[in-house]
């Protein structure tokens, strides 16, 4: 769609333009100067091909008076609108110093910064509510940050007047919308209430929690695509350490039904409150400290600065069958003219996708589950529940990899002895047993043998998340649940005790000294055989590494006791000596030899020193001074890697549910 010519220097009304600040999809907005107050506004300008339309100003009118009358601290104010000359135009305050979209896109938002961020932006859109408007268009280019920090929530009404005061979208029933914030119901084109506003919202929360969008593909429609039907990637994956109060928060917000969803922005304010109440003080077991407890601490994260702030719309045109939904897309391109885009959507089904078939590990049902053990943890003095053992879980294994040679593979999706609910941790002993660590509440760790027979299983005594486990050369299991890293007898689940507490560890694993080696984004420690620091980097890894921040996923330790970090933002392997001095860095984002398509995950180092780091399209390998060696094509998510004693390198494959042993060839 074409936008207006305006020159600066240009009167429109009472106002003279001083420079362009943004372009979007439906609207350019100017800085301009008002003489009669002596002051300088913001100033948006409509196309003026709506001015054209008597029902379009009827419209205009309408919703702007409803708009200027919002008084709220977190809502851009209106000062004016009206029209001349053909040009139809709104007047807010002026904000020159970014938005939150610049913010989330900079750097990573800390907790304390996002709930500051949420409750301002919460608290505004509900009392519009109140006031009977919905906003239509939430985004993170729609709320503006000033220097203060302050938010200040904007564009209310836009896509109101541009879907039902234009005839050119009302004669086709086309709706408006950010397809990547867009609810279900809007991208059907149904009527619209609060709860749309909501979901709108809880992916703008999904978004500061966890980096990114829900929803990624090609094209607007694809996106479309997955908000109605694809399932929802919790948001835990994206951030391990994330509080299941949390998580759940922000589930029920972007429930595909809306009659799931918080019924309004104070329930969904509340219920984040208690989460967050929740995440800052977790409950501490009875157990004796190793070393001192330390107040939970956030980085600090400053505001990233604004060059203008733009807003690309997206206009949506579907009629909605039993069967079928046609939706016709106008894409803006610049001030180029609109692109008709058109797709065709099937039957619409209980709204889940289908996980891809792993290529290299068979993801057939598992034998038939005749008995379902539910294990409970008891006391942390006590063992846990005896389970029976069973006869080995072992299946067809994948076929050869480069020059990985399959020795066995094991599990399959269940709740019983064997098989996995959600594997996303391994770790082997000194005598080649393996150890599985399912990621969600009361953790349960399985233990099987080196061929892959069950041997045992327990729960472990917190209620939290487990984050990360690694084992040690004597079988003893060390999980990280709750910011706490505990330790437990392998073969039992007696609990041992507590090693340390941190609200910023992140990872954990072992050297081939059996010496304990703890990662947080800012440290790495290594602690000896009594629990005390032996090593802790002298500077902060961001500092280092000449980074604004990191987010470490995983760690490894080669033979001579060097460190390997995979990193989800900057998509790095970082080594560094046992000192703690940085090495070396390689990988990157991409999809060329030796880069990622995705954050790595998992990093393992073999007996040869090479590098070993997935992502959810594969494992690439490096040699030990850090070249590209080789790539696997896997079709699962293998979250995580382990080398045994005897060079066999093992996987967990989430998306499979199983876990497959691989004899590594020179």
């Amino acid at each position: 769609m074409p936008m207006d010519n305006i020159q600066l220097g240009q009167q429109i009304g009472p106002y003279r333009i001083v420079s362009q600040v943004g372009q979007g999809g439906m609207a350019t907005v100017y800085k301009a100067y008002q003489a009669a107050m002596d002051r300088y506004v913001a100033v948006k300008v409509l196309p003026s091909e709506f001015a054209r339309s008597a029902e379009f100003m009827g419209r205009f009118q309408q919703e702007a008076r409803t708009i200027a009358n919002l008084e709220h601290a977190h809502i851009l104010p209106i000062y004016d609108y009206g029209e001349s000359d053909g040009i139809t135009y709104f007047v807010m305050r002026l904000l020159e110093t970014g938005t939150l979209k610049e913010r989330v896109t900079a750097k990573p938002l800390t907790l304390d910064d996002i709930d500051r961020i949420f409750s301002e932006v919460a608290d505004a859109l509900g009392y519009a509510h109140q006031h009977g408007v919905i906003h239509r268009d939430i985004k993170p280019s729609n709320i503006l940050i000033d220097k203060n920090g302050s938010t200040f929530l904007t564009d209310f009404g836009i896509a109101k007047i541009l879907e039902e005061g234009s005839p050119q979208y009302t004669s086709t029933g086309a709706i408006t919308g950010t397809p990547a914030y867009m609810s279900p119901e809007q991208a059907q084109g149904e009527k619209l209430d609060p709860r749309s506003d909501i979901y709108a919202l809880g992916i703008v929360l999904y978004e500061m929690v966890t980096g990114r969008v829900p929803f990624e593909a090609e094209t607007p429609l694809a996106v479309i695509l997955k908000h109605l039907q694809a399932t929802l990637p919790p948001p835990s994956m994206l951030r391990p350490n994330l509080s299941p109060d949390i998580e759940r928060v922000l589930l029920k917000a972007l429930a595909k039904n809306r009659d799931e969803r918080y019924a309004s922005c104070k329930e969904f304010l509340d219920a984040w409150k208690v989460a967050m109440k929740s995440a800052a003080a977790p409950a501490t077991a009875q157990i004796p400290a190793v070393t001192p407890a330390k107040d939970p601490t956030y980085p600090v994260t400053p505001v990233a600065s604004q060059s203008g702030s733009s807003s690309t719309m997206w206009i949506i045109g579907g009629l909605v069958g039993l069967t079928a939904i046609c939706l016709c897309l106008f894409v803006t391109l610049g001030a180029g003219a609109s692109i008709p885009v058109i797709g065709s959507l099937g039957i619409f089904g209980s709204g889940a996708t289908t996980a891809p078939t792993p290529r290299n590990v068979e993801a057939t049902a598992p034998a038939q589950l005749t008995t379902v053990v539910e294990v409970t943890r008891p006391p942390s003095t006590e063992g846990p529940i005896v389970i029976p053992t069973l006869p080995p879980q072992a299946t067809d294994a994948p076929q050869t990899i480069g020059f990985l040679t399959p020795l066995v593979s094991f599990g399959g999706e269940g709740t019983g002895p064997g098989f996995f609910t959600d594997p996303r941790h391994v770790a082997v002993d000194g005598a080649g047993n393996i150890y599985v660590g399912d990621y969600g509440e009361n953790g349960r760790v399985q233990v099987f043998d080196p061929n892959g027979k069950f041997l045992t299983q327990w729960r472990t005594g917190s209620d939290a998340i487990l984050v990360a486990m690694a084992v040690d050369r004597d079988g003893t299991v060390y999980v990280l649940q709750g910011w706490e890293i505990f330790r437990y007898e392998g073969a039992t689940g007696n609990l041992i005790g507590r090693v340390a507490q941190n609200s910023d560890f992140e990872t954990l694993t072992f050297t081939v000294e059996n010496e304990l080696v703890v990662v947080t984004d800012e440290t790495i420690t290594r602690y000896n055989a009594s629990f005390e620091p032996e090593m802790t980097t002298s500077e902060s890894l961001p500092d280092m590494l000449d980074e604004s921040i990191l987010s470490v996923n995983n760690v490894a330790v080669d033979g001579e006791g060097n460190i390997y970090l995979t990193d989800t933002f900057l998509y790095n392997i970082f080594k560094f000596s046992p000192e703690g001095r940085l090495l070396d860095r390689f990988g990157s984002e991409g999809e060329n030899p030796g880069q990622f398509t995705t954050a790595p995950e998992a990093v393992a180092v073999d007996g040869q020193g090479r590098i070993y780091a997935s992502d959810f399209n594969g494992i690439t390998v490096f040699d030990k001074n850090g070249a590209f060696v080789t790539g696997f094509d896997v079709d699962g998510l293998v979250f995580d890697m382990a080398v045994t004693i005897e060079n066999e390198l093992v996987i967990v494959d989430r998306n499979a549910y199983k876990v497959v042993k691989y004899k590594i060839n020179p």
